[in-house]
């Protein structure tokens, strides 16, 4: 359910309002014993989804590996193009862009 459009519309407070992914780290196999985890433990690798939001128009993502703390920027770049979601850039980011 992909909306592609330019008009804006009323969204009550609350979840509408805000576009959201979610990241999620992978923590088995630290633990000695099978079926058990590390409390506070987790490794560097994991997945990331854009979360459905139907005021936006977005449905579930499907989930993007990264397998290093270094690739999570790259993986929500990557949702971020392959959805055609705009970036409007804030005041500290405004400089960088043409």
């Amino acid at each position: 359910m992909k909306t592609e459009t330019n008009q804006s519309k009323a969204v009550a407070q609350g979840d509408g309002r805000m576009i959201c992914m979610k990241l999620r780290f992978f923590t088995n196999r630290i633990a000695e014993t099978d079926g058990h985890i590390l409390p506070k433990h987790m490794w560097d690798a994991g997945v990331v989804a854009l979360q459905r939001n139907d005021a936006h128009g977005l449905a579930w993502s499907r989930h993007k590996h990264f397998h290093s703390l270094a690739e999570i920027p790259k993986v929500i770049e990557d949702i971020i193009l392959e959805e055609r979601i705009t970036v409007h850039h804030g005041k500290r980011t405004r400089p960088y862009s043409a």
